[in-house]
């Protein structure tokens, strides 16, 4: 019969390190020097039951995010996954009717295109605000032209105060579109 090998020697990072020689700077815990690595390792063991704490206080983290709750399960969103898919086609059916008899868009379209056109993110974080959302509706972003002129202003509001300024001279003196 084949034996198993012996299993080596159970031994400890704190064990190794403990017995190599530090260099300064190491605070003394109980007679032992602890490395830099070390300490920031014990800070972050006692920090983790405040941040585990807040964050389960947190319901709503923001953009979206939010607490996984039961309907977040993949079963349950399999099961929904029919109807969702049967209205989304429904919808789809009445719209492109609608386009086909060159009806004016009614309040729902023009919602759910901007929707569509802004993505779920953007339009999560604008949440209960009426008058973001219906400014966002009014510049019409489901046509291309008003979609890019979106896209650039977001970009230009994530830019730094220094390429703010940069862009804006440039488009002074006529070198960006």
């Amino acid at each position: 019969s084949k034996s198993n090998p012996p299993a080596p020697p159970a031994t400890t990072t704190a064990t190794k390190t403990n017995s190599k020689k530090q260099k300064g700077g190491g605070s003394s815990n109980n007679g032992i020097k602890l490395t830099s690595r070390e300490k920031k390792q014990k800070e972050e063991e006692a920090l983790w039951p405040v941040v585990k704490a807040l964050v389960n206080e947190m319901k709503d983290f923001g953009s979206g995010f939010h607490q996984p709750t039961w309907r977040d399960l993949l079963f349950v969103t399999l099961a929904k996954m029919p109807f969702t898919l049967g209205l989304g086609l429904l919808w789809n059916a009445k719209y492109y009717l609608r386009r086909l008899q060159k009806l004016e868009l009614n309040d729902e379209e023009t919602q759910v295109l901007t929707q569509r056109a802004v993505g779920p993110v953007v339009w999560d974080s604008y949440g209960d605000d009426e008058e973001q959302i219906q400014a966002l509706i009014k510049r019409k972003l489901w046509i291309p032209a008003n979609r890019t002129e979106w896209d650039e202003e977001q970009a230009f509001k994530n830019m730094s105060s220094a390429e703010q300024k940069y862009h804006t001279k440039l488009k002074k003196r006529g070198k960006t579109e």
